[in-house]
């Protein structure tokens, strides 16, 4: 429970071929099943020039029993940064490469690490797909297809040598992304972090969700409803900087 709480606070590769023929077939699958991502997004080659992404909107932070203005940074490689301001609080969180730091209320801005520093390289990994399938980082594995909400869903596991594995949930008729696990374990403790796409929406012909709900384990967390969104604008450096 305590690490959940602490994750819940930050909430807001393509693997080589395989020696035999036999073993060939998933990884095949894989391939096939991220380039339709890639292709429902915009293509690889739109994607592959986005490099800034702004996103303004509403947020309902339930847990909090707040609601309020979310502000959000987001360059490539790895940096992000998260402005929330509610109603009785406010927050910013900056991540910039192997570093986190945290600012709440009138409280001086201080480093995180741990599991509420995991915390923000989930919440930068989630938000980089599908543009993180473009750097070949990830070790992709195909699952069985699932249920969500009633629709079918491809499942792909993504692992890398830092931070969480993560379950993507595919729609399969449209490809778009709709739903990103993150499994947290720290010695006999465990939690899941879960983040749902819903309003796709075409900004410069790249789709994007402008929806976005937040779980903790079985609790809904938290929703943003995005009401503006900016491409490739000039982002200052001292923007993920504490």
């Amino acid at each position: 429970m305590r690490v959940t709480a602490l994750l819940i606070g930050f909430f807001l590769v393509i693997t080589a071929s395989l020696a035999t023929g036999e073993e060939k077939t998933p990884v095949v699958a894989e391939r096939v099943l991220v380039a339709e991502i890639l292709k429902a997004y915009g293509g690889e080659q739109s994607l592959g020039k986005i490099r800034t992404v702004f996103a303004k909107g509403h947020i309902d932070a339930f847990m909090q029993g707040d609601e309020g203005t979310s502000t959000r940074y987001f360059q490539r490689p790895r940096k992000l940064r998260a402005e929330l301001v509610y109603k009785n609080s406010a927050e910013t969180r900056i991540l910039n490469g192997s570093h986190g730091w945290r600012r709440s209320n009138n409280k001086p801005t201080a480093e995180v690490i741990g599991p509420p520093f995991l915390g923000m390289v989930y919440q930068y990994k989630y938000l980089d797909l599908p543009f993180g399938f473009l750097d070949n980082s990830y070790t992709i594995t195909l699952l069985p297809r699932e249920t969500l909400h009633g629709e079918t869903v491809d499942v792909l596991l993504l692992s890398d040598a830092e931070g969480p594995p993560m379950r993507v949930h595919v729609d399969a008729k449209t490809h778009l992304i709709v739903r990103v696990v993150g499994s947290f374990s720290f010695g006999s403790m465990g939690t899941e972090l879960a983040a749902e796409f819903f309003d796709y929406r075409s900004v410069e012909g790249i789709r994007f969700p402008f929806r976005i709900v937040n779980y903790g384990g079985e609790n809904k967390i938290a929703e943003t409803l995005i009401n503006e969104m900016r491409l490739n604008q000039e982002m200052r450096d001292t923007l993920f900087q504490p």
